[in-house]
């Protein structure tokens, strides 16, 4: 085996680990040390990820997708595809939250689906519509303002229960977790891995919000546990 493909081997296999890093974070809902521990390896793995790259980058080991426009230093047409993949995904992510704004009288969790929608979601895609437009793109246009469209406490005729809103926005940002590493992990440019590396640890402190109030209503399914250790 040559050196470059050592160096090919081990990219890809920590890629294969941080995703279960990430995995780690989403599924300890039940001690906050043991996701820390998670939280402290996956910054860990992805700085030797950030080395394995650049000493692919200097050996010409690893495979750089073509890229997407003649223009120097331009975005590969990977990391173009993961950036719009993201404008997709927040805009329907936008479209459930204000949604689920009409199916609860909940204050807290109003102000949950709020945070998100003014501190995450909306920054976020603002921030890859204007990245994209640098670049020489044209972004898709944002979808109608739904947050007033519905009659209070309906969502199509269908109610939602409160705790089924925060169910869905764990699973959501669990979703989003693993869409920032694996954008991550196709980027080769350097700005483009901070900005979906921001993205990520922006997405677990969301996560870790809603688990507390998950935790606090007893929302979500408990994991088996251990009753006896005797065999």
């Amino acid at each position: 085996m040559s050196d470059e493909e050592v160096i090919k081997v081990l990219y890809n296999w920590v890629t294969g680990v941080m995703n279960l890093d990430v995995r780690g974070i989403a599924t300890v809902t039940t001690n906050n040390k043991i996701r820390g521990i998670f939280k402290d390896i996956i910054n860990t793995d992805m700085e030797f990820h950030e080395q394995l790259l650049t000493i692919g980058k200097e050996r010409n080991a690893l495979e750089v997708a073509p890229p997407a426009t003649s223009a120097q230093s331009s975005l590969s047409m990977t990391e173009v595809s993961w950036l719009w993949l993201h404008i997709d995904t927040s805009q329907t992510d936008i479209l459930q939250l204000e949604t689920f704004m009409n199916n609860t009288k909940d204050k807290e969790l109003l102000g949950e689906i709020q945070h998100e929608l003014s501190k995450i979601f909306y920054p976020r895609l603002k921030q890859i519509e204007d990245l994209l437009k640098k670049e020489g793109f044209t972004v898709p246009s944002r979808p109608a303002d739904r947050s007033q469209q519905q009659p209070e406490g309906r969502t199509n005729k269908i109610v939602l229960q409160d705790n089924e809103i925060i169910s869905f926005l764990y699973t959501s940002a669990e979703v989003s977790m693993n869409n920032h590493l694996r954008a991550f992990s196709h980027a080769f440019r350097d700005d483009m891995r901070k900005l979906f590396k921001d993205f990520l640890f922006i997405e677990i402190e969301n996560l870790e919000r809603i688990l507390k109030l998950a935790i606090k209503r007893n929302t979500l399914v408990k994991p088996p546990f251990v009753t006896s250790k005797r065999g």
